[in-house]
């Protein structure tokens, strides 16, 4: 069924606001005759009914009022989205005045002025008239936090400290140079790949009162910014910290001794805004006799235990022991044009992180993961490849704050199945195309909510690691779409993978000796991993264009216990799928059986058949079955398209795993160039529902099952 709305003309302009303490509940949000209130979460959302340029004005009690705007340009496809995001800045009050000739003033946070000052301001003797007094304090400045369209200037994006300054009498001048000392809040602002040569910082006041950008150094991790003799003292200061164009110079003396004679970098994420065009080079250097190891000195050094752990590794490995030399030299691009991708979560993430240090035109801007150790293994990875530091974010509920980052374009979700569609849509609704991996949604009202979100938004959504790409399939498919099949009749897939672990670690439940993976096949009754089996099978047949699937009926062996009843073993679920031109199709899963590897890839048409498992077979209507190498060789003719191709290119690099690197190289390519996708959230939704119904049908006995229409709503 059409949805009524679609067809009415309706843009969203959504974010949410925030404060240095964090969501800001019953904040408003107005432009004209739009208004919003934010909710428990700091989340808003206006609707307007045609394109222009749209001033929001924020206001919140006890916060300074702020403006944004967002713009829909003519043009701008219907239903759109715009994120704008505002960070508050707290209304500056002041503390009691001080005595200020030959003084340090404290300066604490507004936000919380009981813990640590967040500033000192040092006065020396003579430094101002008698009788003058000063309060100052920290104040975070009101911002579009990582907007969609901003004004503000080429700034850091966190969070040097802004300094507010009050005097008595109001215009106070300074007759000696006064110093501002502002906390660095990342570690050692002397190292890392910024140089403070290559730095400026701005005042927020006007060039009338503040004629000259105050200079800034480093002293003991503060940044210092002097207020020069003659000017007058009060105002703000804001040091918004900006790089120079190039900045290779940078490391010239950003080096760390170890054991007197190895020199390592220390790359550290300062959380700093990407500019463009600036390139940084960085010499990573090592050579010792070492009688401690190399991450033990480095972590001494100062160096993160994941980038101390990497060295290490890399030495031992590459340099066959405790000695030796090796030079790298990267260069790393801060700013990379392509798609921008926020990756959420562990084990199975590290895995695509690996993958996309051989992928053009795509950069990682944001992490997010519950555990901090895997996010620091995660960027030494990414900086191990040459690609930038990526903003990190921890936590349960970080992937949320996350998914309204206005620099991605594509969520890429690997976290446990529970977690998939409430993360994809979610960042949907935020404007942001996603890459789900398998299954996409664990039930049937999950498939729906993929779908109707994906439609509403106009957002892709593609469900990865799904076997599509393997290039068997991929030749098989070309096969198909040549034509050599003649009429496909009957069709087999499976996941047969014996992977019954001792005591994994990762994503796992705690009463379980099995990981989440095998615990779920095991308890479920049905298939709740059909996705590598269907997957390519889907795309021979072209579901949801050229056929579908109707019916099905499912059982499930019973297993066998365990220790006890609720310790299932052994169950092995087999479906059988009718389509709507009357091509049959099995599925099976097992996981718990000491099984060989098995995904079928069963094809039978009336003029060839072909499987790849257990041996590779292709025979047509006429002459003698080829089998083993041969009919590999005989396949390897329609490895023509580019998925495949891709597969060869992956192959050819090096890439662990080309099945996958094909999948996600093919992803980025179609993002980038406009291109349709290669599977949509119909497919998603249509290989996933299988999970719920061929549990129905087992439960049942056995009895058929229909399937969902997706694509057309029935």
């Amino acid at each position: 069924m059409e949805d009524p709305l679609r067809s009415q003309t309706a843009y969203y302009i959504a974010g949410t606001i925030t404060d240095a303490n964090g969501p800001l509940a019953g904040a408003t949000v107005k432009s004209g005759e739009y208004s919003a209130t934010t909710d428990a979460k700091g989340v808003y959302s206006l609707t307007v009914n045609k394109t222009g340029i749209y001033t929001l004005t924020v206001t919140a009690e006890g916060h300074d009022d702020y403006e944004a705007t967002a713009e829909f340009t003519d043009g701008t496809a219907n239903h759109s989205l715009m994120v704008v995001n505002v960070k508050m800045s707290t209304t500056i009050e002041f503390g009691e005045m001080q005595e200020a000739d030959g003084s340090t003033i404290e300066a604490p946070k507004i936000e919380n002025p009981e813990k640590e000052n967040a500033a000192t301001i040092n006065i020396p003797t003579g430094g101002t008239e008698e009788n003058t007094k000063i309060a100052a304090v920290v104040f975070e400045e009101a911002r579009e936090a990582n907007p969609a369209t901003s004004t503000q200037p080429e700034a850091s994006k966190a969070s040097v400290n802004n300094v507010a300054i009050k005097t008595e009498p109001a215009d106070a001048v300074a007759k000696e140079d006064i110093i501002i000392a502002i906390p660095n809040p990342s570690t050692d602002a002397n190292l890392g790949y910024f140089d403070p040569e290559n730095m400026e910082v701005e005042s927020s006041e006007a060039p009338a009162t503040r004629a000259a950008a105050k200079t800034v150094g480093f002293n003991n991790n503060n940044y210092i910014i002097t207020i020069p003799q003659g000017e007058k003292i009060a105002g703000k200061y804001s040091p918004r910290v900006k790089f120079t164009k190039q900045a290779a110079a940078s490391v010239a003396n950003g080096y760390n001794e170890v054991n007197g004679k190895a020199e390592i970098i220390k790359i550290e994420n300062r959380d700093y805004d990407a500019l463009e065009n600036i390139t940084l080079t960085l010499k990573i250097k090592n050579g010792w006799d070492y009688t401690v190891s190399p991450a033990e000195a480095l972590k001494a050094a100062g160096a993160s235990d994941a980038l101390a752990t990497y060295i290490n590794n890399y030495i031992e490995t590459e340099e066959g022991g405790t000695n030796g030399s090796y030079e790298i030299e990267q260069k790393l691009t801060a700013s990379v044009s392509g798609n921008h991708v926020l990756l959420y979560g562990s084990k199975r993430g590290m895995k695509t992180l690996e993958r996309y240090q051989y992928i053009k035109n795509a950069e990682i801007c944001c992490l997010v993961d519950i555990d901090k150790q895997r996010l620091d293994v995660a960027n030494a990875k990414l900086t191990a490849t040459g690609r930038p530091l990526a903003r990190v974010m921890q936590g349960a509920e970080a992937w949320r704050e996350a998914c309204q980052l206005a620099d991605i374009d594509l969520v890429y979700i690997c976290t446990e199945w529970r977690w998939h569609t409430v993360i994809a849509v979610e960042a949907m609704n935020c404007g942001k195309h996603v890459a789900v991996e398998v299954p996409a949604a664990t039930s049937v009202a999950e498939c729906w909510q993929l779908v109707e979100t994906a439609e509403r938004t106009r957002r892709h959504l593609f469900m990865t690691e799904n076997c599509c790409y393997d290039l068997f399939a991929l030749e098989t498919l070309e096969m198909a779409r040549q034509g050599h099949f003649g009429h496909i009749t009957h069709c087999e897939g499976a996941y047969i993978h014996h992977i019954k672990l001792p005591q994994p670690t990762g994503c796992y439940h705690s009463d379980t000796q099995r990981n989440w993976m095998v615990h779920s096949c095991a308890a479920h009754g049905g298939n709740p991993y059909p996705t590598h089996a269907i997957g390519p099978i889907a795309q021979l047949l072209d579901f949801h264009h050229a056929d579908r699937m109707v019916s099905l009926v499912s059982v499930t062996a019973k297993g066998a216990f365990e220790g006890d009843e609720t310790d299932v073993m052994g169950r092995i679920n087999t479906a059988l799928i009718q389509t709507r031109n009357g091509v049959s199709i099995m599925l099976q899963l097992d996981v718990t059986t000491p099984r060989p590897y098995n995904r079928l890839q069963i094809v039978c048409g009336t003029k060839a058949f072909v499987q790849k498992y257990p041996l590779p077979t292709l025979q047509r209507a006429e002459g003698e079955p080829l089998t083993g190498a041969e009919a590999l060789d005989a396949m390897q003719r329609y490895a023509t398209q580019p998925a495949a191709l891709l597969w060869q290119e992956g192959h050819a690099l090096g890439v662990p795993n080309e099945m996958n690197y094909a999948m996600d190289a093919r992803l980025i390519y179609c993002l980038n160039n406009g291109l349709p996708l290669d599977m949509d959230v119909y497919d998603a939704a249509e290989w996933s529902c299988l999970a719920e119904l061929t549990q129905k049908s087992a439960i049942q006995g056995g009895m058929p099952v229909e399937i969902p229409d997706f694509r057309n709503h029935k």
